[in-house]
């Protein structure tokens, strides 16, 4: 009986001092990925500033190519020479309809063009954008 009675007093104690630990400790206790994140806060780091841009290979009219995703900016976008390349027919900038988009050198407008990425197929238009 003296070596239970040892056995749960050290078990006790060694459990008052985990929770306590534990207590004094949860508030600091973190992914590595949420520790990150809440340095940069700190700092004032904008998150935005260091993703690099996200290029996904992709067809359009059969030929290979590769886009850039941007979630940020909400019309898509297609240069007017990759628009020439790929043969795209494009409705003049007068038809474009509202043109009051922060954009810059809008052109024109791509109607019915087909992506394909992998086994999926989208339909999408996008605004022509000057060199």
């Amino acid at each position: 009986q003296p070596h239970s009675v040892v056995q749960r007093r050290l078990l006790e104690g060694n459990l008052n001092k985990l929770r306590g630990e534990a207590r004094g400790q949860s508030a600091r206790v973190q992914s590595p990925l949420a520790k990150d994140q809440d340095e940069k806060m700190e700092k004032g780091e904008d998150r935005r500033k260091e993703t690099s841009p996200l290029l996904i290979q992709c067809q359009c009219h059969g030929q290979v190519l590769k886009a850039t995703v941007n979630t940020g900016c909400l019309p898509n976008l297609i240069s007017k020479r990759c628009s020439n390349q790929l043969g795209l027919e494009e409705v003049s900038a007068m038809d474009c309809g509202d043109l009051s988009l922060p954009i810059p050198s809008v052109v024109g407008r791509v109607e019915h063009m087909e992506l394909q990425f992998g086994q999926e197929t989208v339909l999408c238009s996008a605004l022509v954008v000057g060199e």
